[in-house]
């Protein structure tokens, strides 16, 4: 498999190695044991397992996981449009899309 321009990853597998790893640091860092973060994510303890093992895991699982740790926010970033600063400058963005669609709608009738 060849790595995307400009990526230093060097396959999928180090990504989901570096996540699990990052994942279960937050949840040392935390101080809960899989049991107690499964219960927050409404996940079984398996599951978290799982997932700081490296293996596949859903994404819905993964967010549940990332919200009972509170670190929800730290994938604001995540494939965000590389001008947008926050998810609020996204949502206002749309806005304006919304508002300027209408205005166009109006001008066509």
């Amino acid at each position: 498999m060849s790595r995307a321009p400009g990526s230093f990853w060097l396959l999928p597998a180090d990504i989901l190695s570096t996540l699990a790893e990052r994942v279960r640091l937050a949840r040392v860092d935390a101080r809960l044991t899989q049991q107690e973060l499964a219960e927050r994510a409404g996940v079984s303890p398996l599951t978290i397992h799982k997932l700081e093992a490296g293996r596949n895991v859903s994404m819905e699982t993964f967010l549940s996981v990332m919200l009972a740790l509170g670190r929800l926010d730290d994938l604001q970033h995540v494939l965000a449009p590389r001008d947008l600063q926050s998810l609020d400058d996204l949502r206002h963005r749309e806005v304006l899309r919304e508002k300027s669609a209408a205005s166009r709608r109006r001008v066509r009738k």
